[in-house]
């Protein structure tokens, strides 16, 4: 029975037992016919043929018991051979080792932070059937904020979720538990949690008729806050906690697995709250755009995400019509809460995935390599075992079992690669990139890496067990000319599979070239500020206690000034939104001078205080700086910057005209530069500012501009904090970072994939060098007779230098034209990564093309050194 139906008999005992019977059957009629020949009668004879045969059941058992255990013994055989082959020469297989875990390393790496962001299941129920809404004020602004009219407008109209709810992050400053600190929250309607499906831990959720304008301020912490600071109290059910320096109650504890949206927001909330407070606030309950909520829903069993955007759609449209003051160019956006979550990173975790997969594959063709030059030495002893019975399929067994160990050892070795990977990555991954749970090695990783490794091990060792197949014992005996490429790993698979190589790796360098010269592009982009020696903290003061008659504006002036006489300062000013807070909101403008714009022109919207664009270094193009005299009781006024001011007074100075926007009209006194809000690369949308004094405004941020002695302004962050606490010692101080910093946050998505595809690039350039390296010296090797002959002919050294250097060049570029090609294509992918930089930038290419050709050159001239010195006597004894 052939090696192939053994196995497949091993799975199919259906089919296994009908073959037996039928041979059994066909013995039988034999030993009757037989018996009947010898004169007995047919009776006599079938009798007599079952009972030689025995029970037909035992004798199937047996039968398949020992086609089994052939299989098995001659497949265990086979890797002990392979394994004493691999002992055999121990410096082949630590580099094939050390290879393939490189890749397999690398590529299950990658795949566990894809799978712990992209493919991991959410801890709710039925995760498929959540959605996120938005607000849309398309074309300017494709998603915007809830407003809870609407929200509850939807609420009511809609037959397609089986629950809305609705949620908004803040931060509050936790007092009475030592020092105060700000903690992360959210408010949120009473039934998210079940729109969720998640139960209590400890306690119960706050309900619909708690819930409301007036209701008892209710607090659900997390598992985590109810262990630090609640003391993993079990009896902490109904005791009060003073959050924004109001008390709320707590009624619950979420359990330890719970964590809403990872990566949806930098920091988890630590307590939920009740909306009372939010039902209570006239600006946000008010219709239009301004800083609001999100909406999360669960679709009705059998509706689909179309349906849902379909009516949802007429919904919003009917709202348009009927308050078109507010909403007449409103729409919702329904997405897969998943979508919503992972966001733009699906496209880059899959890029870097593919890029990675690449470099596995490079890594593969190089042990294949490996393993066909190692073959060539073979070559007699498999013609001895072809000559003496062995089958083909018995060869190319017998070459894929000694891969096999490579890729399970490799597979070790890179998984262990893989927990360090991860290790780094958990440590030093910013928390605003992806607060991701932590990305882990669970059964499905492990599942991925055994499945890596077989899938090597396999695509190592399919071309030196087909060489080993089309191996003739008759030319093997004899010796096949070396260098003909007919020969068993010849030239021809060695010089393709390097070539390969070569287009994959010119793939990854240009892709890396592409992201370098997008981040050098990116960080050459001028903010419209000078963010050197610029300390900023936030400061969110209580609005129940400083959000009416003016006391938040003399709380911030009185900050100012005692922050100013610090020494060491030059100048401070406060500002909300603060430029890469991603905090920021935005308005509209109506009309210019009494006179209403056809179309709305959408805008930044800024708070600041005077001295405010001297403490950032943003430049006064027109007009004057905000003063003290631009308080509540004066005129309205505001400062533009120049992209609104071209917009809206292309043929004048804009100083002096009015602006009708937030329902008054604000007279323009100065023009400043435009200034990036959110992202180096992100929109240019107008900028508009209105002076701290004629604003009620409790949360600020503080930018301070040290002196340029003071090397690192973060030292002053004692000093400013102690100033604004002794105004209130319940306050917290947070965010303290350096201007610098806010903008390298901004840059740290881009900075992490540069880093990755770089380091992809540079593995695979060693990976080819290496394959190069080896097929050339393998060459060199295998014609030692003839460039013995040459050099007694009177070649000279550079010939050979030339010719062997050649031999790599050609192969090198014969890869990297399919690789530019094919780059072509790839590199597309990642276009929307790339900033002012199209994906067929000749520099990139160039760089790319000139490193590889450094590379190939590199890895040639070492075995063309060693071929220049072949001694010639010694070359012509040489078998």
């Amino acid at each position: 029975m052939s090696l192939i139906r053994r196995f497949v008999n091993l799975f199919h005992r259906s089919k296994l037992d009908e073959d037996i019977d039928a041979e059994l059957r066909s013995h039988i009629e034999m030993r009757t016919a037989d018996n009947i020949a010898a004169g007995m009668s047919p009776k006599d004879a079938r009798r007599d043929a079952l009972l030689r045969f025995g029970s037909r059941a035992a004798l199937k058992e047996r039968v398949i018991a020992a086609d089994a255990h052939m299989f098995l013994d001659s497949l265990w055989q086979d890797l002990r051979y392979g394994l004493r082959m691999l002992r055999k020469s121990p410096g082949f297989t630590a580099v094939a080792i050390l290879t393939l875990a490189l890749g397999i390393g690398a590529t299950t790496a990658i795949f566990s932070v894809v799978n712990s962001i992209l493919f991991e299941a959410f801890p709710y129920s039925y995760p498929g059937r959540l959605v996120v809404l938005m607000e849309t004020m398309p074309p300017q602004m494709p998603m915007v904020s809830v407003n809870l009219p609407d929200f509850f407008d939807w609420r009511t109209e809609q037959n397609v979720f089986e629950e809305i709810a609705a949620f908004s992050p803040d931060n509050y400053a936790l007092t009475g538990w030592g020092s105060a600190k700000s903690v992360p929250v959210m408010h949120a309607t009473a039934n998210l949690f079940s729109v969720l499906g998640v139960k209590p831990y400890l306690g119960r959720f706050y309900t619909a008729a708690e819930d409301r304008a007036g209701g008892p301020d209710l607090a659900v912490v997390s598992y985590g806050f109810w262990q630090k600071e609640l003391g993993g109290n079990r009896n902490c059910i109904g005791q009060t906690i003073v959050l924004g320096m109001r008390p709320y109650t707590v009624v619950g504890v979420l359990p330890r697995t719970f964590d809403f949206a990872p990566g949806y927001y930098a920091f988890g909330p630590s307590v939920w709250l009740s909306m009372g407070r939010i039902y209570s606030n006239k600006e946000l309950m008010r219709r239009g755009p301004h800083e609001g909520f999100e909406a999360l829903a669960r679709l009705k069993v059998g509706v689909t995400l179309q349906q849902a955007r379909g009516e949802m759609t007429v919904i919003a449209r009917r709202l348009s019509l009927k308050y078109s003051g507010s909403n007449q160019h409103t729409g919702v956006s329904v997405e897969s809460f998943r979508s919503a979550v992972v966001g733009s990173a699906r496209q880059g975790l899959l890029a870097l995935l593919g890029a990675v997969g690449f470099l596995l594959l490079i890594a593969c063709i190089n042990v294949s390599g490996l393993l066909l030059a190692r073959g060539a030495g073979r070559r007699r002893e498999f013609a001895v075992r072809m000559a003496l019975g062995a089958g083909r399929l018995r060869i190319a067994r017998q070459t894929l079992a000694e891969s096999l160990p490579l890729g399970i050892v490799g597979g070790g070795a890179g998984l262990l690669l893989t927990l360090w990977l991860n290790r780094v990555a958990n440590s030093h991954l910013p928390t605003d990139i992806a607060r991701a749970p932590n990305i882990t090695v669970d059964a499905t990783v492990l599942l991925f890496a055994f499945a890596v490794s077989l899938l090597s091990a396999l695509v190592a060792g399919t071309l030196p067990a087909l060489q080993a197949v089309r191996l003739t014992p008759a030319e093997s005996m004899k010796g096949v000319e070396r260098g003909t490429g007919r020969g068993f790993a010849g030239k021809t698979p060695r010089r393709g599979m390097v070539a390969f190589e070569a287009a994959l790796a010119t793939v990854l360098v240009i892709g890396s070239g592409l992201l370098l010269r997008s981040f050098i592009r990116l960080r050459s982009v001028n903010p419209g500020f000078d963010p050197a020696h610029v300390l900023t903290l936030q400061v969110s003061l209580d609005e129940a206690r400083y959000g009416s008659g003016h006391a938040a504006v003399e709380f911030f002036h009185e900050a100012v000034e005692r922050i100013r006489e610090l020494p060491g300062v030059e100048t401070v000013g406060t500002a909300y939104p603060l430029p890469f807070s991603q905090s920021g909101w935005f308005e509209y403008v109506a009309g210019v001078d009494g006179r209403k714009l056809q179309h709305q022109l959408p805008y930044d919207f800024a708070i600041v205080s005077p001295a405010y664009f001297k403490t950032m270094g943003i430049a006064l193009v027109k007009g004057r700086d905000f003063t003290q005299q631009d308080n509540a009781q004066a005129q309205r006024v505001a400062m533009i910057d120049q992209s609104m001011a071209r917009s809206l007074f292309p043929e004048a100075t804009a100083v002096g005209h009015t602006i009708q926007t937030r329902g008054q009209s604000f007279q323009v006194v100065g023009v400043v530069a435009h200034v990036t809000e959110e992202s180096l690369s992100g929109e240019m949308r107008p900028q508009f500012y209105v002076p701290f004094d004629q604003v009620d405004q409790a949360d600020n941020y503080i930018a301070v501009r040290t002196a340029v002695t003071i090397q690192n302004p973060l030292s002053l962050t004692q000093e400013v904090r102690a100033a604004i606490q002794g105004l209130d010692p319940d306050q917290p101080v947070t965010s303290a970072r350096t201007m610098r910093e806010r903008v390298a946050a901004s840059l740290a998505a881009r900075r992490i994939s540069l880093w990755l595809t770089q380091a992809f690039g540079a593995l695979a350039l060693l990976l080819v060098s290496i394959g190069l390296y080896g097929t050339l010296s393998f060459w060199t090797l295998q014609r030692t007779q003839e460039i013995g002959i040459r050099i007694a002919l009177g070649a000279q050294p550079r010939d050979l230098l030339f010719s062997v250097v050649s031999q790599g060049l050609r192969l090198v570029g014969a890869g990297a034209i399919a690789g530019v090609l094919a780059s072509l294509l790839l590199n597309r992918a990642i276009a929307g990564f790339l900033y002012d930089v199209k994906p067929t930038d000749p520099i990139a290419l160039a760089v790319a093309l000139g490193t590889l050709a450094a590379a190939g050159f590199i890895s040639s001239y070492i075995p063309a050194r060693r071929a220049m010195k072949v001694d010639p006597m010694v070359a012509l004894r040489y078998e």
